[in-house]
């Protein structure tokens, strides 16, 4: 695939060197900096650009020389560092002047021009001197590109000093723009994925231009539904040749010139980072300084101890990667040896050790890498546990390493790696502890990966009968709570919950299972209890993110079914800024798509929805966590008039959903009715809804129930309305929040046709942030309006809410579609829009340079079109 590769991030810079190239700047500066006598002070007159190698010295270079064709360019170099005028000889004559005076022909050649020299800290001293000269008599204009830590030639250095260069700093760009220059190159691209690729290039443009157009190439890195995400499991990945290539060439400046040299970066690769006490004493000082000095390494103090390590993570990748094995296994023998002599005292060292010996080919004993594959779980390093507990079992480990094993391999989603794992060591001579784990083990990765729930409750049951301590006992139960309530059937999980509940008291297992609890109360109607079993919970359960991630999911569900969307914004929030101590971790990651989707869906926001729900989906695993991306996509796609593109998301779905029912599988239900709308079908869209309505009634879903029952109302209009009101009313009584109750007064006052009803309810939705709810029972009061005034009001307070939800298409929802836009004009507007902010109508004509008549004549209109009595409701009406 062709990408084009934009110029972009670096506008202001752009501006200054266009501005040292033209004279501008020195116009600017003369007008306010003139000598005794009425001479211009001597202003800058041009710009040493400064930066780190790929910061992007060039790539700007490239783009002055685009936009200004007249430029000279020059390019210092190695080759030309020994031969006078070597960098600047293609600006030059062919033919020296007769007079044979270099100085004066060179001189003269270049007088009045503005030029660029890129790489100007390889700049041979007689052109460096020249440049200064002309520049010193105002000869020329000079755009000069020097790499950070390269030295700067003396005579653009004092130019600098003498401030007739100004210096300009080329940073790496921040996360944020990062992201800005991913989309501008590709287009949308996964949030996770432009945060890693930024933290493996560390902001470096040019880095992630390769990077990036090499993954894309190896497929690492793929288009899917829209946007640019990774492949599962692929990145990062091991750096592709042409960045390798540019590292060890270009930017790391190390290549195969200095093995000495190359052979520290190797073993700072491995080992970083490292204590500086500990590569002092594996390797030679003086090439340690020597890399230090070139940028290779960096040195750093953190409290008490100071470490070792590249200067950039791409040096470490591509080092380590092209390290020839045998050397590879020396340098990580040599680790080994020196972190043992030590004393391995330092936090993590456990792992360290575990990892070096499996990549020394030390493997005779088990115990050190079952112990470094523990610390690695711990940690959420999914690949490192793999790799060492797999280690561990092959030379002998046991059972416990194959525990281990399955465990890491389930939560990497390589679920059939560890039912062959787990049944393998089926056999084996387990405690009752280890055969506990290992149905947890096996329930888990039968339900949601293999997509056999019942199988993996029987796992559990078996367990539960298999142990005779109780402590173990209650843990199969507790786990069979989650299977159940996973499956929809909350009623049941409650069930079985209270009999455990009764048994244990004040213990972080206790705590779990009140996560379990809280997210069915959630989901059967009473979040105000759920989140009472969330407070509870988070007093008992530890920091560890494996406990509070489930935590933050039950406090989601509480907010979400309570009706409080800020509350819900903040618990996804809460949950993201875990996984950030999770390392790699692809099902909760996903997860933080899902969360953030279905918040900007139910305030209205369909597009921003759809582009959350996507990114989740060009990241998907195996299992059925993510029916819920796509089931939440598909409604997203139909809010957003894309017909075609929801009943594929709808088709995909439906696909992936469990032979059994599971919970995320109602999210689908609730797009389906939508879905049909969005193709036309507003009959069977209505009739859907009522099926929904009626399945989650009987599976004792409450919250599911009473949003299916408003999606009646809200696709059938009034008769819509009057079909479900009584059931409306009965389930809204039962179900705790003010969310309910605001749906339940929407479907009365339309059944009602009440106006004051209908406006009510739009201002209790637009209260509660759901801002399209807010909108149809306003338009609703439009509809049912019994003058012309008042359907006016209502009208234009519906089109100025729908105008809030980015990305809907008002003609994918009946109560909008047929909404007649208040037809202001733009002066109108604009009067409008000043006097809803309080300004009289004497300060609204001097901003506007008219007469205060005026503005009260267009007041007056603005009035009868908008069908309010006066100023005092503009705001209200027009508020965007």
């Amino acid at each position: 695939m062709v990408v084009s590769w934009p110029f972009h991030g670096r506008a202001a810079e752009l501006d200054r060197a266009h501005r040292a190239l033209t004279g501008r700047e020195a116009a600017v500066h003369s007008a306010t900096n003139r000598a005794p006598g009425g001479w211009a002070a001597a202003g800058p007159r041009g710009v040493l650009l400064v930066g780190a190698a790929g910061a992007g010295k060039s790539w700007l270079i490239a783009e002055v020389r685009r936009t200004l064709p007249e430029l000279l360019v020059a390019e210092g170099s190695e080759a030309a560092r020994s031969t006078p005028f070597g960098a600047l000889a293609p600006l030059l004559p062919e033919r020296m002047a007769p007079d044979g005076n270099r100085w004066r022909w060179a001189a003269d050649a270049l007088a009045g021009a503005a030029i660029c020299v890129d790489d100007a800290h390889l700049l041979d001293p007689l052109s460096a001197t020249l440049l200064r000269r002309l520049v010193h008599d105002g000869e020329v204009r000079l755009l000069a590109a020097v790499r950070t830590g390269s030295g700067t030639p003396e005579g653009l250095r004092r130019l600098t000093e003498d401030r007739l260069l100004g210096r300009l700093e080329l940073p790496s760009f921040t996360s944020a723009e990062t992201a800005a220059l991913l989309t501008a190159a590709l287009g949308p691209v996964a949030e996770r994925t432009a945060a890693r690729l930024h933290e493996r290039t560390r902001g470096n443009p040019l880095l992630l231009r390769e990077l990036v157009l090499a993954s894309i190439d190896s497929g690492e890195l793929r288009l899917e539904d829209g946007t640019w995400g990774a492949a599962p499991g692929q990145l990062p990945g091991p750096p592709p040749d042409r960045v390798a290539d540019l590292v060890e060439n270009r930017v790391g400046g190390y290549g195969q010139d200095r093995p000495e040299l190359r052979e520290v970066i190797e073993l700072v690769s491995f080992g970083q980072p490292l204590e500086i006490s500990l590569l002092l004493g594996m390797a030679d000082p003086a090439l340690v300084e020597e890399a230090e000095a070139r940028g290779l390494l960096a040195v750093a103090d953190e409290g008490r101890r100071t470490y070792v390590r590249t200067a950039h993570p791409l040096y470490a990748e591509v080092a380590a990667a092209r390290c020839p094995r045998v050397r590879a296994r020396r340098h990580h023998r040599a680790l080994v040896r020196a972190v043992e002599a030590a004393g391995a005292r330092r936090g993590g060292d456990t792992l360290r050790l575990a990892q070096w010996r499996l990549a020394a080919g030390m493997t005779e004993d088990p115990a050190p890498l079952l112990a470094g594959a523990r610390d690695a779980w711990a940690a959420y390093d999914t690949a490192a546990a793999v790799r060492l507990a797999e280690a561990a079992r092959d030379c002998g480990g046991g059972t416990e390493a194959a525990l281990l094993l399955a465990e890491a391999l389930s939560w990497a989603e390589r679920y059939d790696e560890a039912e062959r794992v787990l049944g393998e060591c089926a056999g084996s001579p387990m405690s009752d502890l280890q055969r506990v784990r290992h149905a947890v083990l096996r329930a888990h990765g039968l339900s949601w990966g293999l997509r056999s729930f019942a199988a993996a409750e029987r796992v559990l049951i078996e367990a539960e009968s298999a142990v005779a301590e109780p402590a173990l006992r209650w843990e199969a139960g507790a786990r069979r709570v989650a299977l159940v309530g996973a499956q929809g059937d909350f009623g049941a999980a409650l069930e079985l919950a209270a009999g455990l509940l009764a048994e244990r008291a004040d213990t972080r297992r206790t705590g779990a299972l009140l996560t379990t609890t809280a997210v069915a109360h959630a989901y059967t109607g009473r979040p105000e209890e759920a989140r009472s079993e969330v407070r509870r919970a988070a007093e008992l359960l530890g920091r560890e993110p494996a406990e509070v991630l489930p935590l933050r999911l039950a406090e989601f569900a509480a907010e979400f079914w309570a009706g409080r969307l800020d509350g819900a914004d903040r618990a996804a929030d809460a949950f993201a800024e875990l996984l950030l101590r999770c390392g790699d971790w692809p099902v909760a990651e996903r997860s933080v798509d899902a969360l953030y989707g279905a918040v900007l869906l139910w305030r209205g926001r369909p597009g921003p929805a759809l582009t959350r729900f996507r990114a989740g989906i060009a990241a998907r695993g195996p299992g059925y966590y993510d029916t819920s991306h796509l089931g939440g996509a598909a409604h997203a796609a139909a809010l957003a008039g894309d017909a075609a593109r929801a009943e594929a998301y709808l088709a995909a779905a439906d696909r992936g959903a469990a032979a059994a029912p599971v919970v995320f599988d109602h999210w689908t239900e609730l797009a389906r009715p939508w879905v049909a709308a969005a193709g036309g079908r507003l009959t069977q869209a209505v009739e859907l809804a009522r099926s929904v309505a009626e399945g989650a009634r009987a599976g004792g879903l409450a919250g599911f129930e009473l949003l299916a029952l408003h999606d009646v109302a809200r696709l059938g209009g009034v008769a819509g309305a009057r079909a479900v009101a009584d059931r409306m009313r009965e389930a809204a009584s039962a179900h705790e929040g003010a969310l309910a109750t605001a749906c339940a007064a929407h479907v009365a006052a339309l059944a009602s046709r009440s106006g004051p009803g209908l406006w009510e309810a739009a201002r209790e939705f637009e209260v509660l942030g759901y801002g399209l709810f807010a909108a149809e029972a306003a338009a609703g009061a439009a509809q049912v309006a019994v003058d012309a005034v008042a359907a006016r009001a209502a009208a234009a307070r519906a089109h100025a809410l729908a105008a809030r939800c980015t990305g809907l298409s008002a003609g994918a929802v009946p109560a909008l579609a047929g909404l007649a836009v208040p037809a202001l004009t733009p002066r109108e507007r604009e009067i409008a829009a000043l006097a809803a902010q309080g300004l009289a109508s004497r300060a609204i004509a001097g901003r506007l340079s008219v007469s205060p008549r005026t503005v009260d004549n267009h007041l007056t209109s603005i009035y009868a079109k908008l069908g309010i009595p006066g100023r005092s409701n503009l705001a209200a009406v027009l508020a965007p």
